[in-house]
């Protein structure tokens, strides 16, 4: 028995010794590693890099000396040490300190980049894809994150058309695709997809990739014909827990003025007119320097980020501010996000990206003439002699004693109009590994934006206000949007050879829009914007609300291969089913190959120079479903109201639905060359393409008698075919540093097929009452229409102008021989080229960087000089026309005054749009450890930044850099009617760490 009890305590002791030893061996055998990384190059300690137990989730970060510390290491093991810039070291741990030098890393196709549904190197891509990081313009105030992407990626064109805070911005890829479908990127922000990225501070974005061909966007179907954005924003990185603030200020200033006529040259040319005037108001408003002042930028932004073993985190809140040069222009914008990763089990983690925003936007009229509210034009035309206030109406603006609806620009800036929005977006992401390299990934997303818009015309101080006692609109818009995706991916490497990897996956995505609005006038007296609501007008004039929505259903599909990183094939799929159409479906392929020839046995005699090559070749098929209405395909009905009472509203017909009506197709083919030379310290990348967009989507009007407008219908054809380049350059290394940038883009876009109306005008010019742009077959778009001018008739002081069609002798005369039949086209929105290019300067501490962007080839049609040129009615005039025309015989370029056909749309308003501008000049220094280790910071960067420097260009108007309408319309393009310019901007700001 106790024999017995011996043996079952021995065995007990066995047990827990066998137990125990593992650990017991495993804590012999794990050491703790210390050490310092430091620049090879420099020898200053680095802060913030990652040191990470390789296969584990052990990781720290170095501190402000550039020391480490990481416990629990197994000897032997494999330390990896990576910092962004530089390339990564692989260490053996052991006992003792480990020091490392990190030296700057010129393998940029190491780059892992994001793609559709996953990421890839970027070594590896055979689609067209540009990618721009957020260190391009850390030390660069921008305010939107379209902004960012001016000038550095070719064949994108970012176009700034016009200079209000907060306005929005245009982008193009490859050219514009479509007449009515719209032409801006979609945009997808952490997976979110999106047409509006307002809500986005720059601050928080970690890189963009642009997927500029089909190849690459085919994966996102229906809405990739313009070209895909993937936006990553900021996560925490592996070690301690970081705080980045960043701050700027600064003002602004109008870069151009435009000189007007003073009072006795105004009545001298009121006179020779025939305009009456009273000749005693000496009273002399220079409205220039009275309306534009000094614009204000302010921007503040905090984040903490970090990571522990299982979660890492990023938070941050900013606020931006931004005042116009011309009040009470002016935006704001709160903005907040959470970025969360957490692993709960080696094989199951979780992701969520979470942001809120509050934009405001005061808005202040422009591209409008002075009698439609634009308050540019305002300023150039309001007759000199007017004061601001009128002397006998204390509280009122005075009056234009020509033309009452004319206001002074005071009063037309005093308009209310504001927009303000409350947006939220978040996604919440989980990601399964059910074996090794396979992982399931359902994505759950939400966006919506409740949006407001109150708009209200003083009913004292202005003449339009006083005739209806007070203005007063607005309008209330909520959108949502939601989405489900569910994604299998599948990656596997063989015998070290081959790769491969393949995804599939269904998405789910459901739209809805509420809106509402009224319009009022007749306000109690006293109301002024700051106590307007609706319910104290005596009068509605419309009110109105809508529902819409619609609802997407998608299977998407991807497989890629490689052997040896040589040979590469990409294969995309994806079938869009949308409630928008009666034949619901449209699939949406691609294909793509890659041919590394610099790994040939051939190309060995050339590897001591070319370091890598790579040929591309891609076709694919993208769609564009933004031109089509949620309910097109169903007969409208117009619902009005009835003066008599109790028979309901009048029913008349509307426009006709269409069953056949179907997406805007966009085929395109891409071949593509990479380069990398001298040990990667020159890089090149070189697309050519070709696309074709068919089954264009068109308006049909039809007679008013017909008592109804036939349907939206399938039926154009345009071509985009061009040639892009960007090339980056290590030029200087060592002590002193020189890099470069440059990127090219030549698009040519033409009209090959427009169906049932091969040929219409737009684009209407008010004050002489012609569309300035034609489309037509065979044409581009923003192709200017109207009459040659071939100068100015010496003996009648009229313009000559060209007679095409052979009626007449020319020129403007009293039988009428010059008619609608001598127009043509006579200009060219498209540019022949764009570019950008971007020049870094280090030495020591300090760097200056130097980004110029510019376009090449491109006319612009410039309408603001037919009301200040124009010489026909009371409004005032630029300076150009003391030159004008006044006896027989006399030489000019100016006709003469009083003759309203001298301003007819014609060449002698057409103007060569091309420009170089110094976009963005800075000047950072960034401080040693020296300064930064008493201050307890990691790091500290100072700079001053001057935006729009200058300007090279021919054009008379403010600002080469526009578009009339501000709006997705391809086709007004190039129209120059009075544009808010962009300013003249010094910013001071820092960058700080800790």
């Amino acid at each position: 028995m106790k024999c017995n009890n011996c043996k079952q305590f021995l065995y007990k002791i066995c047990l827990v010794i066998a137990l125990l030893l593992p650990g017991i061996t495993f804590a012999q055998n794990s050491i703790r590693v210390t050490g310092t990384v430091t620049d090879a190059a420099t020898g200053e300690t680095l802060i913030g890099v990652s040191v990470t137990q390789k296969g584990t989730t052990n990781a720290t970060m170095t501190d402000i000396d550039g020391a480490y510390s990481l416990n629990n290491v197994p000897e032997n093991s494999t330390l990896v040490f990576s910092y962004m810039g530089f390339e990564t070291v692989e260490m053996q741990a052991k006992s003792g300190p480990i020091n490392v030098q990190l030296k700057e890393s010129s393998k940029q196709l190491e780059e892992v980049i994001v793609i559709g549904y996953g990421t890839q190197r970027k070594a590896d891509l055979t689609t067209s894809v540009a990618s721009v990081s957020a260190d391009e313009w850390a030390d660069r105030p921008i305010i939107s994150a379209q902004q960012a992407l001016q000038g550095k990626a070719a064949g994108v064109q970012v176009v700034q058309p016009s200079g209000k805070p907060g306005v929005g911005i245009q982008v193009r890829v490859r050219g514009a695709t479509s007449l009515n479908a719209g032409n801006d990127p979609i945009y997808v922000v952490d997976g979110i997809i999106t047409n509006d990225i307002t809500n986005l501070s720059p601050n928080d974005i970690e890189s963009m990739q642009i997927l500029k061909d089909a190849s690459s966007a085919a994966i996102y179907g229906s809405r990739a014909a313009n070209g895909v954005v993937l936006i990553t924003t900021k996560k925490g990185a592996k070690g301690r827990t970081q705080v980045d603030v960043s701050m700027y200020a600064g003002f602004s200033n109008v870069t151009k003025q435009i000189k007007t006529l003073n009072t006795k040259q105004y009545y001298d040319l009121m006179n020779e007119i025939g305009i009456s005037v009273d000749g005693t108001n000496h009273n002399y408003t220079n409205w220039a320097k009275e309306m534009y002042g000094t614009g204000v930028q302010q921007n503040y932004q905090i984040s903490l980020s970090g990571s522990t073993d299982k979660t890492s985190y990023y938070l941050s809140g900013g606020y931006q501010k931004e005042e116009g040069i011309i009040s009470p222009a002016d935006y704001d914008r709160y903005s907040f996000r959470s970025n969360i990763s957490t692993e709960i089990k080696s094989w199951f983690k979780i992701n969520s990206n979470l942001s809120f925003a509050r934009n405001s936007r005061m808005d202040a009229t422009d591209n409008q003439n002075a009698g439609r509210g634009g308050v540019i034009m305002s300023i150039i035309n309001t007759p000199p002699f007017m004061p601001i206030w009128d002397a006998d109406n204390p509280g009122q603006y005075s009056t234009n004693p020509f033309q009452s609806s004319w206001e002074n620009p005071y009063a037309q800036a005093n308009t209310y109009d504001k927009n303000q929005e409350y947006r939220f977006m978040g996604n919440l992401e989980l990601d399964f590994t059910i074996l090794e390299g396979l992982h399931f990934k359902p994505r759950f997303s939400v966006d919506y934006t409740s949006h407001t818009w109150d708009k209200f015309i003083d009913p004292v101080k202005t003449q339009y206000g006083r005739q209806a006692n007070g203005r007063g609109e607005h309008a209330d818009d909520g959108y949502l949007t939601w989405q489900s995706e569910n994604i299998l991916s599948y990656s596997k490497k063989f015998d070290d050879k081959h790769n491969f990897s393949a995804l599939g996956g269904v998405t789910l995505q459901r739209y809805r829009h509420n809106n509402s609005y009224m319009s009022v006038e007749d306000f109690v007296k006293g109301t002024t914007y700051k106590t307007m609501t609706l319910n104290m007008a005596n009068k509605v004039n419309s009110a109105t609300t809508k529902k819409e929505g619609n609802s997407l259903m998608s299977y998407l599909a991807r497989v890629q291969y490689d052997y040896e990183s040589r040979y590469l094939f990409t294969a995309n799929f994806r079938a869009d089913g949308s409630s928008k159409l009666y034949h619901k479906w449209a699939y949406f392929p691609s294909l793509s190959a890659g041919w590394r020839f610099s790994s040939e046995k051939f190309f060995e005699p050339l590897t001591t120079v070319v370091d890598d090559a790579k040929l591309r070749v891609g076709w694919g098929r993208n769609g564009n479903q933004n031109g089509i209405g949620d309910y097109d395909f169903y007969d409208k009905y117009n619902i009005n109201k009835q003066e008599t009472t109790g028979q309901g509203p009048a029913v008349t017909p509307g426009r006709l639905g269409n069953r056949d009506l179907k997406w805007e197709i966009t085929t395109q083919y891409n071949a593509g060359l990479d380069l990398s030379l001298f040990n990667s310290r020159l890089t090149a990348e070189f697309d050519a393409y070709y696309k074709k967009t068919t089954d264009l989507l068109l308006y049909i009007t039809t007679p008013a008698s017909s008592g109804a407008t036939l349907p939206m219908r399938n039926d154009g054809e345009m071509v985009n075919k061009g040639f892009e380049f960007n090339v980056n350059g290590q030029i200087l290394t060592g002590g002193f540093k020189w890099d470069a940038t440059l990127n090219m883009s030549f698009n040519k876009n033409k009209l090959t097929k427009l169906g049932l109306t091969p040929q219409f005008t737009v684009a209407n010019i008010e004050s002489n009452g012609d569309d300035v742009i034609i489309i037509k077959e065979g044409l581009p778009l923003g192709s200017f229409y109207g009459y040659v001018a071939e100068g100015i008739n010496p003996e009648t002081g009229n313009v000559i102008y060209k007679d095409l069609n052979g009626n007449g002798v020319g020129g403007v005369s009293e039988d009428g021989v010059i008619d609608s039949g001598d127009r043509t086209v006579i200009g060219d929105a498209q540019p022949d080229f764009t570019f950008g290019f971007t020049h870094n300067f280090s030495y020591r501490n300090f760097t200056l960087s130097a980004f110029f962007n510019g376009s090449y080839g491109n006319d612009i049609f410039n309408a603001s000089r037919i009301d200040s040129e124009g010489m026909f009615d009371s409004k005032n005039q630029t300076t150009t026309v003391l030159d004008r025309w006044v006896r027989p015989g006399m030489i000019t370029d100016v006709p003469r005054s009083g003759v309203l056909s001298n301003s007819l749309n014609s060449t002698r308003f057409i103007e060569d749009g091309s420009f170089i501008r110094l976009k963005s000049l800075t000047l950072s220094y960034a401080f040693g450890q020296k300064v930064l280790k008493p201050l307890g910071l990691s790091k500290l960067n100072v700079y001053g930044t001057v935006n729009n420097l200058f300007t090279l260009t021919k054009y008379r108007g403010y600002d080469p850099e526009l578009s009339w309408t501000n709006s997705n319309n391809a086709a007004q393009l190039g129209i120059d009617y009075g544009t808010y310019p962009q300013s003249r901007t010094f910013i001071f700001g820092l960058n700080l760490t800790f």
